[in-house]
């Protein structure tokens, strides 16, 4: 009898397209974490050019994320890593709004409106190679006005960040190979 066991936070995917810039953007799928009751979501993407990998980490959420936002990732080897707000989006959806009817009465429930931001913070390939040696236990998020912050004792942050950049690294390793395959567009014609 053989037993498989499926991860539910299997890296996956998500964005593989080419910018406006030129630029190759690939980012895996997001994880949910909890910092002092608020709800974020992680992530990591790469933005490829001729001759670098410019590695980003993507949080997004409902939470307000201010434009002098700071992501400091203590390393269980006792390394920080400080990562700045490279650039931050903000997005606004309303929802519907809901009319509940019972016998003789009705109830309008109005729309509710609320902005998602998402923001992206460049980190650099040694940082990362420092997160996959030795693990993050403690994350805070903010600035010097407000911060949020959460220990970990099972790395959670940090095995998810190392699983996308190796997931990331295959995509990247797999496009070389299929341009080395096609050689150069001046090669037969």
């Amino acid at each position: 009898m053989t037993l498989t066991f499926l991860s539910v936070n299997a890296q996956k995917i998500m964005v593989d397209q080419m910018e406006t810039d030129g630029s190759h953007q690939i980012m895996t799928n997001m994880k949910n974490f909890v910092i002092e009751d608020r709800d974020y979501s992680m992530t990591l993407k790469v933005y490829e050019t001729a001759n670098k990998l410019d590695w980003r980490v993507t949080m997004s959420t409902f939470n307000n994320i201010p434009n002098d936002n700071i992501i400091l990732l203590k390393l269980k080897n006792g390394q920080t890593v400080s990562l700045a707000v490279d650039s931050l989006h903000e997005e606004t959806y309303t929802t519907n709004g809901v009319v509940y009817r019972s016998m003789y009465l009705s109830t309008v429930q109005p729309g509710v409106t609320k902005t998602y931001y998402v923001s992206e913070s460049r980190i650099k390939a040694e940082e990362l190679d420092s997160i996959d040696t030795y693990g993050i236990f403690k994350i805070r998020l903010g600035n010097n006005v407000k911060y949020y912050e959460t220990e970990w004792t099972n790395n959670p942050l940090g095995k998810h960040l190392t699983k996308c950049r190796k997931k990331i690294k295959e995509r990247l390793q797999n496009a070389a190979e299929q341009k080395k395959d096609k050689g150069s567009i001046y090669d037969g014609f």
